[in-house]
């Protein structure tokens, strides 16, 4: 799964969301994401996620990083 992938995902599954917000790393350990993007996600650094996702298009809603880009 990408980043972009994810942030989709994240965007759009409502009980990702939630399982998110409870346990952000149980969540991100079983996407296969890069140390990298799960430290920039971990910290809300949404400047390195647009970088590391390739996407301008990305937004931090409840403290939860999420694109909606199709």
């Amino acid at each position: 799964m990408t980043l972009l992938d994810f942030l989709k995902q994240l965007g759009s599954d409502a009980a990702l969301a939630e399982a998110y917000k409870r346990d952000p790393k149980g969540v991100l350990a079983k996407t296969g994401l890069s140390d990298e993007e799960k430290d920039a996600l971990l910290a809300g650094d949404t400047e390195q996620v647009k970088l590391l996702a390739g996407s301008d298009n990305v937004n931090m809603i409840d403290s939860i990083i999420v694109t909606y880009e199709e």
